[in-house]
């Protein structure tokens, strides 16, 4: 495990870098893991295993907020003004789409239209590879333009 993809590190600063990152806000459904029965299901652990896998390649090379990192402990709807600045600063906002239910992430999803933030849908499941996901993914976040 390198530098960047420590689970213990925020942002680093890697030498050679512009520090002109673009911001990823990597969106998927959270509250609907902790549902009763679904959190220890193979889909569940087939989601958390995949968004983590996405999250650190993706981190390798942008910016990555993600809301089931940045806080910890019972949540409380307050903290929702977290998630909602990341998403207005962001420049692209990742969707992980696991065909489940993803309430809060639709509040997420609608500041990311009013404010003509391009979205990009990342399916995981049984039927998607990662690696093939990324492959898709990575050329459409290069061509996104730093917000300013």
């Amino acid at each position: 495990m390198g530098m960047i993809d420590s689970p213990d590190n925020g942002a680093t600063e890697v030498p050679g870098t512009s520090h002109n990152s673009l911001m990823i806000f990597l969106a998927g459904p959270i509250r609907y893991w902790w549902t009763p029965g679904v959190r220890d299901t193979r889909i569940c652990r087939l989601y958390l295993a995949k968004r983590e896998e996405i999250f650190y390649a993706l981190s390798e090379d942008y910016l990555v907020y993600a809301p089931h990192r940045a806080i910890r402990g019972p949540w409380d709807k307050r903290a929702q003004i977290i998630n909602d600045a990341a998403v207005y600063r962001c420049d692209a906002f990742v969707n992980l789409n696991a065909g489940v239910p993803m309430d809060g992430t639709k509040e997420e999803r609608s500041i990311a239209v009013e404010f003509k933030i391009p979205i990009f849908e990342v399916f995981v499941g049984d039927n998607y590879s990662v690696d093939a996901q990324l492959a898709s993914l990575r050329p459409k976040l290069d061509k996104v333009s730093r917000r300013v």
